[in-house]
């Protein structure tokens, strides 16, 4: 990974980035404000990269889960608690615990999807980390896969929410064009950006 994109993917604060450029209201919430509940209004929760989590933080983000809520985490989020290094404590809620530092190339989406339908059998050029399934207490799907099928996007169903854990950046080279989603260079193809809401960004 170029070291350019290595700084444009690891600054990953949706709110002084694509959201702020397209004028979308967002909110922040803390760990600890999670914790008191103050993101439980809010239908959808969008990780910007917390590395440490607590398991009171992950506690609660299962129960903003539970409730209904869509949280979304990236491969950099929860990998430690503050005194267990790589310990991975967000894979427990999540389903998915990172294997591989680096990847990049394409990965494409699947078919029947339960979310993201617009973007079945959809390839995207990346970069991004290689993951797992890490938990047998709910089941767990690959949304999309790297070349070689192991897995760049994953999704788990969790009481009447849901976490998307994102394992790689290619989003971040997309643009939103009156509801079509486009990728330079490597989209095969328009496709449907689905409807998702960014209502807040965990920091």
């Amino acid at each position: 990974m170029r070291a350019a994109d290595r700084a444009r993917s690891l600054s990953l604060d949706l709110g002084l980035g694509e959201l702020e450029s397209v004028h979308y209201d967002n909110v922040y919430v803390t760990q600890k404000g999670l914790e008191s509940g103050l993101a439980d209004r809010y239908s959808l929760l969008f990780d910007s990269g917390s590395e440490f989590m607590s398991p009171e933080t992950v506690a609660a983000l299962r129960r903003y889960v539970e409730q209904g809520g869509t949280f979304v985490a990236l491969h950099t989020s929860g990998r430690h608690t503050a005194l267990e290094p790589d310990s991975g404590p967000l894979a427990a809620l999540s389903g998915y615990r990172v294997t591989g530092r680096e990847r990049g190339g394409k990965l494409r989406f699947g078919s029947e999807l339960p979310i993201f339908k617009g973007w079945e059998g959809k390839a995207f050029e990346g970069s991004g980390v290689v993951m797992e399934a890490a938990s047998n207490e709910a089941p767990t799907a690959a949304l999309a896969r790297w070349s070689d099928g192991s897995v760049a996007v994953g999704y788990r169903r969790v009481g009447q929410g849901q976490v998307i854990t994102l394992g790689s950046t290619f989003w971040r080279d997309g643009r939103d064009a009156s509801k079509v989603w486009t990728n330079s260079p490597g989209l095969s193809g328009n496709s449907s950006s689905g409807s998702l809401r960014i209502a807040a960004s965990c920091g």
